[in-house]
């Protein structure tokens, strides 16, 4: 969907997403990213909830909207793909939903993170991060707690306790300890 703009949801029973891919079974990518002329923006949100993605997840430059009803601008709870990459070119207008997802590789970017209505990170698991935090990159790992802490908008252990496991698969002890 390269460059696409979806701005008038269709209000259906149960949904009111301006692309809906729930359950979904894709082979290799899902991409949502711009073109040469223009931006992938989703005015009533994109739910994925339950795709199974046997490559790639990619909102590289989206912009992402929720419609009035629901409040939802992503929904990728329970989905799996190798890589999520929700790097968005905007602060997401509306809330974030990562609960029970699970991808190997995260990639994201602070405007994920400052979504309007939050993140869901509930039983949301990554096994690594496509940016590393280095093991003597302290304002790394401080600045990943900040955004956790923001997004949540409080403290719940679980999206600490990924975090911390991440860290320590990766070798990173000191900092999974932080």
């Amino acid at each position: 969907l390269y460059g696409t703009e979806v701005v008038k949801p269709a209000v259906r029973p149960n949904t009111s997403f301006s692309v809906d891919v729930r359950a979904g079974r894709i082979g290799r990518d899902l991409v949502f990213t711009a073109n040469r002329e223009r931006r992938f923006h989703a005015e009533g949100g994109v739910n994925l909830d339950g795709a199974v993605v046997a490559r790639r997840v990619d909102l590289t430059g989206a912009v992402l909207q929720s419609s009035d009803r629901d409040g939802i601008a992503l929904d990728v709870g329970s989905v799996t793909a190798d890589e999520f990459a929700l790097v968005p070119d905007i602060a997401p207008r509306g809330q974030v939903v990562l609960a029970g997802a699970h991808c190997v590789t995260l990639n994201d970017n602070p405007e994920l993170w400052e979504a309007t209505g939050g993140l869901d990170l509930e039983d949301f698991r990554y096994d690594s991060m496509k940016v590393p935090i280095g093991i003597k990159d302290d304002a790394a790992v401080e600045q990943r707690i900040r955004l956790l802490r923001r997004a949540m908008g409080g403290y719940r252990p679980g999206p600490y306790d990924q975090l911390a496991e991440m860290l320590r698969t990766s070798g990173n002890e000191e900092h999974a300890s932080t």
